[in-house]
């Protein structure tokens, strides 16, 4: 049976990342969205350093030795970044494939986010996916400091800064695996602070006036758009105001993945459950800047409630899944399917792509 489930995760994973890389594919290279698109080439070339300009220099740079398309390169590495993250996932849950955790997969919240909101699939988040399962993978199979992490961390948050925000989860997982000390506990943070601290004090705007120039100069045309047009200069807590019933829906799917997470967890972790809880609920507090400053609530909860995840899949549990959990387990799967929400805006909702079939079969 064990090894049924194992072809039934294993393909359920295989199914979420051809359908990101087809939609990758539609955001990236067709369609050339400018907010996922012109995100990865944020660069130092306009105007020296800055934040998140790193990754997109040295896209500028390989471009400009081999001549190949900027989106191609932006797709493949946000392909290899999927590639990885589901790879280690795959890993993860080796010894992890009961409906238990099947069902945490497929909440909106983690796995299926994309396929409610496909727009979300080409963002830096998969940055975060990726060096998390990774790390998590990593520190499970060795004991020794591993300076290549920290190494790894200080160039990822040069890349998208809001690292500073999740760097409480591979803290967490240092302190879970029990095998690490005070010290690690301090480079892990270092590491992401130190450059939060470079770029608060040292960085420029991402958009220096030439970065729209030097993309047209290299054959791609963000036509003055996306994120490299945005004013950080607005008021987007204003914004989040005006806004504020769709914005209020995010605490129903805040809600439910709470309850979701926190059954699962008083079913396999009698002892501990409610510390877990406490310490996401203080990691969930920590990013409110976040919250605060951008609008993308439900790319932020997304992170969040995937990280939480993978943080448990490593932990040994404490007690076993009876039949009669298991049922509701299937059932909650079953619901996993009929609601969502938006990466920004709408914070609940029915209209999935199974509503939608659903009453287009019935009602055609």
């Amino acid at each position: 049976m064990n090894k049924v489930n194992k072809l039934i995760f294993y393909f359920l994973l295989v199914l979420f990342f051809v359908y990101n890389t087809f939609y990758l594919y539609h955001n990236i290279i067709i369609s050339k969205d400018p907010w996922n698109l012109g995100d990865w080439l944020i660069n130092y070339q306009d105007g020296g350093f800055k934040r998140r300009g790193l990754l997109g220099s040295l896209i500028l740079l390989i471009h400009d030795s081999i001549g190949v398309k900027l989106e191609v390169i932006v797709f493949v590495i946000v392909e290899f970044l999927l590639i990885t993250f589901y790879y280690f996932l795959g890993r993860l849950l080796k010894d992890n494939n009961n409906i238990a955790i099947l069902s945490l997969l497929l909440s909106p919240l983690v796995l299926q986010c994309s396929l409610v909101d496909p727009n979300i699939i080409g963002k830096k988040d998969v940055l975060v996916f990726a060096t998390f399962a990774y790390f998590v993978y990593t520190i499970n199979r060795n004991v020794k400091r591993n300076y290549f992490l920290y190494i790894l961390l200080f160039a990822v948050t040069l890349i998208h800064e809001y690292f500073i925000f999740f760097v409480g989860y591979f803290i967490w997982i240092l302190i879970l695996s029990k095998k690490y000390s005070y010290k690690d506990y301090i480079f892990t943070f270092l590491s992401v602070l130190v450059p939060v601290i470079l770029i608060f004090f040292l960085g420029g705007n991402i958009n220096e006036g030439a970065s729209f120039q030097l993309l047209k100069e290299r054959g791609l045309d963000l036509h003055n758009s996306g994120i490299l047009a945005w004013k950080y200069d607005e008021k987007v807590p204003t914004d989040i105001w005006n806004a504020w019933y769709f914005y209020s829906l995010y605490f129903i799917s805040l809600a439910i993945g709470i309850l979701h997470f926190s059954y699962y967890l008083k079913v396999f972790f009698l002892k501990s459950y409610i510390r877990k809880i406490l310490v996401f609920m203080i990691l969930l507090l920590a990013s409110s800047p976040l919250f605060y400053l951008g609008t993308d609530w439900g790319r932020w909860l997304n992170i969040h409630f995937t990280l939480f995840l993978i943080t448990l899949l490593p932990l040994k549990k404490e007690s076993v899944s009876h039949q009669k959990n298991d049922i509701i387990f299937i059932l909650i799967c079953c619901t996993t399917f009929l609601w969502g929400f938006n990466h920004f805006g709408n914070g609940f909702h029915f209209y999935t792509k199974f509503n939608i079939f659903i009453n287009k079969l019935f009602l055609s």
